[in-house]
């Protein structure tokens, strides 16, 4: 028999999951690097493609094409300077979230995959411990409204977890 603390976990970890298809199945931008008479992917068919034409496709299927060597992506990750200057923006405005992308985390994963370089990696889960704590804290102080807008799907999810088991865990305590 599962646990509730189990069950919360698991809940979390489906939403998570949710959240990466719903990703995988949003457009991109894509650019072709080489003319291609006739390709089929995935049950996609692209004819008479040219060289340096940009289209747009679910993310999935440009990282298909990306893996072949017959597109690159057009829309670029952040990079590692870009980064940082979030990370100091975020430490240097203690009570304020920065505004990010809605795929902010799922972006920089590709990047740091792209790139190989471990410092972006880093840098994204500096910026995301930073984006945590305040989460946590606004959600004690139950303050969504003022912060609702510059949440990523992800942390829209940790603040509304946080928010519940703080909820039950008062009700707990007071009564």
């Amino acid at each position: 028999m599962l646990r509730s603390e189990d069950m919360l976990v698991t809940g979390l970890r489906d939403r998570l999951e949710e959240l990466r298809l719903e990703y995988l199945n949003s457009t991109t931008r894509i650019t072709f690097t080489r003319d291609i008479p006739k390709l089929i992917v995935s049950g996609q068919v692209f004819e008479d493609v040219k060289k340096g034409s940009i289209i747009y496709v679910k993310q999935w299927l440009a990282q298909r094409l990306v893996e072949m060597n017959v597109a690159e992506w057009a829309d670029k990750p952040p990079s590692l300077q870009q980064l940082m200057q979030l990370e100091w923006r975020e430490k240097n405005n203690p009570l304020e979230l920065q505004s990010l992308p809605r795929y902010f985390y799922m972006e920089s994963k590709r990047a740091a995959s792209i790139s190989g370089d471990e410092r972006i990696r880093e840098m994204v889960k500096d910026i995301m411990t930073l984006r945590m704590a305040k989460i946590i804290q606004f959600a004690v102080k139950k303050m969504k409204s003022e912060v609702a807008k510059k949440l990523t799907p992800e942390e829209e999810l940790l603040y509304n977890y946080v928010s519940r088991l703080v909820e039950e865990w008062e009700r707990g305590v007071m009564g």
